[in-house]
């Protein structure tokens, strides 16, 4: 019976350190990746006041605003 226990010990040991290593060995080789990237839209859109913000006035529900969008396309295609 003493045999079975420490055989089994054993491999309860082996079982604990093949898991902790393999866990530290993932976490090692799982690490992020990061870039700094900058996106930029094919579509330019401009207000009245030849920029892309507009600034809305205080407004009620219901009312209107009335302003005026233009839109350039900037990407580099033929059609």
């Amino acid at each position: 019976m003493n045999k079975k226990i420490k055989f089994f010990s054993i491999a309860l040991l082996a079982l604990v350190l093949v898991g902790t290593v393999s866990a530290a060995l993932v976490n090692y080789l799982s690490n992020s990746a990061t870039a700094d990237v900058t996106v930029e839209s094919p579509l330019d859109l401009k207000y009245d006041n030849n920029t892309n913000m507009y600034t809305l006035e205080p407004t009620n529900g219901g009312n209107t605003i009335d302003f005026n969008l233009w839109v350039e396309n900037r990407a580099r295609c033929s059609n």
